[in-house]
């Protein structure tokens, strides 16, 4: 019943999809999902628990001993809360600062959730102006298409570099290994690697580079083809146009919060007070 994000979907649409509750009918969740001497667990009991944490660290559940972990997870929780109120842990120093400060944060968030972020909504012809307006600011570099292959000693390396001077080779080894599954290509651009990027490119098409000494042995590349820059288009760049809306709008919708917070706040400065205090001094740190 929870739902699972799927990859090809983009970073915002996974986290909504991380976000929501499981799809349990209503009349289960009064059912018994554990029967204790300490007391029953009921499914509301544990949908309860599960809505408090964090979407992004909550686990996956897909079978019946996961449920079964979650409910053991619960029912130890509820030792531990009715152990703490019985020790009256809330009142000890230490912890009602903690609380304290965790209490303010849990109230910004839930205020910053509820007018910033509730209502923000990136459909699609929303994302489509977006993205004609930044188009420029999502568009794919000048990339090298190159062979890339780490190897432990420099005898091994120099073998290798010369086998990949001829193109045919070159084309053996990558058919080889995407028989295996093993992918020997990759891309590389001057926004990664600055000076791999300007040698290789001075180097040009159907060069070798290497073998070339690293931490963790020698490294050997071979240049494919350059890759001219270009935009992308609206299905490629969606991901990011949703990512760089949802910030830009986010920013915005924040300052005017604020804004309206700080119109709305009436500030109260009594010089008395703080003549005393300056009087006094600033109190010793310890």
């Amino acid at each position: 019943a929870i739902p699972r994000p799927s990859r090809e979907s983009s970073l915002m649409s996974q986290l909504r999809v991380l976000g929501t509750m499981p799809g349990v009918a209503a009349f289960d969740t009064g059912r018994v999902l554990a029967r204790t001497g300490d007391g029953d667990l009921r499914v509301s009991e544990l949908l309860a628990a599960w809505s408090k944490l964090n979407p992004v660290q909550r686990p996956r559940a897909s079978t019946a001993q996961n449920i079964e972990d979650l409910a053991k997870n619960a029912l130890y929780e509820r030792l531990l809360r009715r152990e703490a109120a019985r020790r009256r842990v809330e009142q000890w120093p230490e912890i009602a600062e903690r609380l304290a400060r965790q209490r303010e944060y849990v109230a910004v968030t839930h205020l910053v959730a509820r007018d910033v972020y509730a209502t923000l909504n990136p459909d699609s012809a929303r994302m489509q102006r977006y993205y004609a307006g930044h188009a420029a600011e999502f568009a794919l570099p000048t990339r090298l298409s190159v062979i890339r292959l780490d190897l432990r000693d420099r005898a091994g390396a120099t073998r290798m570099a010369l086998q990949l001077r001829g193109a045919s080779e070159a084309e053996s080894l990558i058919a080889r290994g995407r028989r295996k599954g093993i992918g020997y290509t990759g891309e590389i651009a001057r926004e990664s690697d600055p000076a791999l990027f300007d040698r290789a490119m001075s180097a040009g098409a159907g060069t070798v580079l290497g073998p070339d000494s690293t931490d963790a042995g020698w490294t050997v590349i071979r240049v494919l083809e350059v890759i001219p820059a270009r935009e992308r288009t609206f299905g490629e760049a969606l991901p990011l146009v949703e990512h760089a809306w949802y910030g830009e709008e986010g920013e915005r919708r924040m300052v005017a919060l604020i804004a309206r917070l700080r119109k709305g706040a009436r500030v109260v400065v009594r010089d008395a007070a703080i003549a005393r205090l300056v009087a006094a001094g600033a109190p010793n740190s310890r």
